[in-house]
């Protein structure tokens, strides 16, 4: 392995372990050069590709920042698939309905899925301390995993994928907002018409084929979104 990937693999492994965290600042290309007794064209050049990966980013007058703990991508890729929110709070989940089923077209579109094929489909109420969160609606692909009704309730969705060996590999989703009509009031313990994130989604695995459709509906004012952005 050349130098400079040596460098980058450090820096990624220090990111990995928590001696590096998000927003922390790194040394000098110079500072660095130095330390570890390297050109300072090689160290440029592994945070340069650590910076297109968007492990990195670069601040003028500030200097080099860690963008993201590259360990816990895993984690939020599931965060997606599960809506699991960061709280303090445990989390419980309530099976409202579930059955297995022919889709209508838009989900079986969604799935790629032929005419006879058959999903799971199921809603679910989640509540964290206590309060209600979102009301979360999924349809999984047939076949990925025998479902019933204890499973969803004690276990997130992402957990059961990757029980079956199933892992989400892409996970492509849109988020917009609606207001709550009375079913979804009344759940929420809200006054209709009130505002509502709306979060749809499809997941798929590593060869592409998409394995789950959702649509989930959260309480405006339980919700926050984080993300970071990065100029390539």
């Amino acid at each position: 392995m050349s130098l400079y990937k040596q460098v980058a693999s450090g820096i990624e492994a220090a990111i990995s372990s928590g001696a590096l965290s998000s927003g922390d600042l790194l040394q000098s290309e110079s500072a660095l050069s130095s330390r570890l007794r390297l050109s300072l064209p090689t160290i440029r050049q592994a945070l340069d590709e650590l910076v297109r990966s968007g492990v990195l980013v670069r601040q003028r007058g500030i200097g080099t920042r860690v963008v993201a703990n590259s360990v816990s991508r895993r984690r939020e890729l599931s965060g997606l698939i599960e809506d699991s929110e960061q709280s303090a709070h445990p989390s419980t989940t309530e099976v409202l309905s579930y059955c297995r089923t022919l889709p209508d077209e838009r989900v079986r579109q969604a799935l790629g899925l032929r005419p006879d094929d058959t999903v799971h489909h199921f809603t679910r109420l989640r509540r964290t301390g206590g309060e209600t969160l979102a009301i979360l609606e999924d349809w999984v692909r047939d076949g990925v995993k025998d479902l019933d009704e204890v499973t969803l309730r004690t276990n997130e969705l992402g957990e059961i994928l990757r029980d079956a060996g199933v892992t989400p590999k892409v996970v492509l989703q849109r988020i917009g907002a609606s207001t709550a009509d009375a079913n979804r009031a009344s759940l929420l313990q809200l006054n209709p018409g009130m505002a509502l994130v709306s979060i749809e989604r499809v997941a798929s695995d590593a060869t592409g084929r998409p394995i789950t459709y959702g649509k989930h509906s959260y309480r405006a004012d339980r919700f926050g979104y984080e993300t970071s952005l990065v100029q390539r």
